[in-house]
């Protein structure tokens, strides 16, 4: 895809003299902010914490964090397993150095705010496109956006306007491979809790929340139980897998069901039917394609055996929940800021990046798209990513998918709703669900900030001759 900066990009679509206001804003701007951007380095806040990216992972998972892509279960790059390009080295004493080479900035509604540049550093050039959010202000909130099924996919723009959301970009890993169902747990405003394991898919898994006391950057999971059988295991509610020795309890949510799939082909299961409370079925095999009209429950290994011992005809309900408690959610795989501190150490493949912060009073948040695998931007590591969203602002971050998912889709300088990004597969790419911008008011015209006129400086005066 031929490099476009970003400035020349969106102001194309200007009528003549809006065009040259918003060159001389776009010009103020990035004078005064590339300084901001000039993020190639480590920041003096930026270590890593102690058990950063590798503590408590298998030799498997260490490799998967050389490796490309993501093989559900293990932490990887991207959900899509592109090979990332290896970054170069830094040159000595040229870490920190970035230049911003072009800088437009705008308001889409009243607290929100889109930034859109391009800056080259030792290691090559990259485009970046931010959403800043002020969480403060009238009229704002963010939600879950998905199908109805968690088994069907979408575009960002196609969730972003079916829900009517200001702003949409791509949210959780996912299946791409089998199910395309997201891998960690998705809370819905009205909804309610839609999917999630019981435990992270990866060691380190986080989510961005919200609860009663704001939103937040953090371990969460999922808490299943069969009423009439407590203590049994069940390791997640319309997961992408059943875990070995495990229960699955799938919804209408689901969608329909996808046979061993989701038992990683192993075929030592057994599925139970449930409708209306009651069990309608249990049997050995697993069915693919039937509509989840009740509840589906799918043993693994040992658990299979437990769920033999069900009768048809008895009844059998469910309870579950996230923890912590949460109105909305929306999961990826790691933190890569924990209270300011690093919390990554990849710094070798090159990808696409999707990335969502808080800063540290909870009243700004950041969502950082990055463009990878082209000429006009190579991609970020995740040490970038994390400097980056320091750099901003971010006191707690979180990696959402990246590569070709990596998209933002929002309203343009022209007012019109379209793609922010330029997403690495030269199109926008299905996925399993979005994070959605939503203001609930009239919207006023997309505006580019005005920077205040400077301060004049008053002419010195002479003082009046002294009588000798």
């Amino acid at each position: 895809m031929e490099r476009v900066p970003a400035s020349n990009r969106l102001t194309a679509a200007f009528s003549a003299g809006a065009l040259a206001s918003a060159l001389v804003a776009g010009a103020l701007v990035a004078g005064a902010t590339s300084s901001s951007a000039d993020t190639g380095g480590t920041s003096s806040r930026a270590g890593d914490a102690s058990r950063g990216d590798r503590a408590g992972l298998t030799p498997a998972q260490r490799r998967a964090l050389r490796e490309p892509g993501t093989v559900l279960g293990t932490p990887g790059q991207t959900s899509d397993g592109v090979r990332g390009e290896i970054a170069k080295p830094w040159p000595a004493g040229r870490r920190a150095k970035a230049r911003v080479t072009s800088d437009v900035t705008y308001d889409i509604a009243p607290g929100v705010q889109i930034r859109e540049w391009d800056q080259v550093d030792a290691r090559g050039p990259i485009r970046a496109n931010l959403i800043t959010v002020d969480l403060n202000a009238p009229n704002i909130s963010l939600d879950h956006i998905g199908s109805k099924y968690a088994v069907r996919r979408k575009t960002v723009s196609q969730f972003g306007a079916m829900e009517g959301a200001l702003g949409a970009v791509n949210g959780d890993f996912f299946d791409i491979s089998d199910t395309g169902a997201a891998l960690g747990p998705a809370v819905d405003r009205e909804r309610g809790l839609l999917h999630g394991p019981a435990t992270g898919w990866i060691p380190e898994n986080a989510t961005f929340y919200l609860d009663a006391t704001g939103y937040h950057v953090g371990p969460m999971v999922t808490r299943t139980k069969l009423r009439q059988r407590p203590r049994w295991p069940v390791s997640g509610i319309n997961a992408a897998t059943v875990a070995d020795n495990t229960i699955g309890l799938y919804t209408s949510d689901w969608g329909w069901t996808k046979g061993y799939s989701v038992t990683d082909g192993a075929k030592d299961v057994r599925e139970v039917v449930v409708v209306d409370g009651r069990i309608r079925s249990n049997k050995s095999v697993l069915s693919k394609g039937h509509k989840v009209k009740g509840q589906v429950l799918v043993g693994r290994g040992s658990a299979a055996k437990l769920l033999k011992q069900l009768e048809v005809g008895r009844k059998l309900t469910f309870k579950y929940k996230v923890k912590p408690s949460a109105t909305m959610a929306v999961s990826g795989d790691r933190s890569i800021l924990l209270d300011g501190v690093r919390t990554v150490v990849n710094d070798r493949l090159l990808h696409p990046r999707t990335a969502i912060g808080i800063d540290a009073d909870g009243a700004k948040l950041l969502i950082l798209v990055i463009d990878g695998r082209s000429a006009y931007s190579r991609g970020y590591t995740m040490v970038e990513l994390a400097n980056m969203m320091l750099s901003l602002g971010a006191e707690n971050a979180l990696n959402f998918d990246g590569g070709g998912s990596s998209t933002m889709y929002s309203r343009t300088i022209t007012g019109a709703m379209g793609l922010i990004n330029e997403p690495s597969d030269g199109h926008e790419r299905k996925v399993a669900n979005a994070l959605g911008i939503f203001y609930n008011g009239v919207l006023p015209p997309v505006t580019t900030p005005v920077p205040p006129a400077p301060t004049p400086t008053p002419a010195p005066t002479t003082p009046p001759p002294t009588t000798p």
